[in-house]
């Protein structure tokens, strides 16, 4: 399963709300209001077995997260962001589960997330920063998938792409479900690249 971080203070449906630490604190880095109340709702939903009103979701035994880091790569290139909203948003939900979430990888580390993700075998939750999300979704089916062809509206952070390999050998599967948590959270996948 990959979702998208919580809210985040950009102005997008969020009022111009600005981020919030853990302790309440200013912080752009952080989730809005908002965003903590999806990461609460989100561990509700995924703690309970089978998750609520939902047979498709399931209960996570392995969890990663972008870790905010900004460096770059031996190419010079940018990789990472100091972003602390995806760890954020799955903090409620590993602390519910009493699962260490890997937060080993960061922005523009997606193969290597992927690859370590696939090797632990159970049900897996990715958060990620949307931008990414369709990079994640070609290393997990193929760059060709229609998932890796799909474009993450930055104005959503009410989608899970659930991937599904039953035999390890055989394509995967993706289907999209609405999280339907929070009001005005849409009942709509995402349906194009534009």
């Amino acid at each position: 399963m990959v979702i998208r971080h919580g809210e985040k203070p950009d102005g997008i449906g969020n009022g111009n709300q600005s981020g919030i630490d853990q302790n309440g604190n200013s912080d752009p880095e952080s989730l809005t209001v908002r965003g903590w109340a999806r990461a609460g709702a989100l561990a509700v939903l995924l703690a309970l077995a089978p998750p609520l009103n939902n047979e498709v979701l399931a209960r996570p035994t392995a969890i990663y997260a972008s870790a905010p880091v900004k460096t770059r790569d031996t190419e010079g290139d940018r990789i990472g962001t100091h972003s602390r909203r995806p760890s954020q948003t799955i903090s409620l939900l590993a602390n519910k589960l009493e699962v260490d979430p890997d937060l080993s990888f960061t922005l523009g580390q997606e193969a290597q997330m992927v690859t370590a993700a696939k090797a632990t075998g159970g049900i897996v939750l990715v958060c990620w920063e949307h931008e990414a999300i369709p990079a994640i979704a070609g290393e997990i089916s193929g760059k060709d998938s229609p998932a890796a062809q799909l474009k993450w509206p930055k104005q959503r952070f009410d989608i899970v792409w659930i991937f599904e390999n039953e035999d390890g050998i055989s394509s995967w599967t993706f289907r999209q479900v609405c999280q339907r948590v929070l009001d005005g959270d849409s009942s709509q996948p995402i349906q194009s690249s534009v």
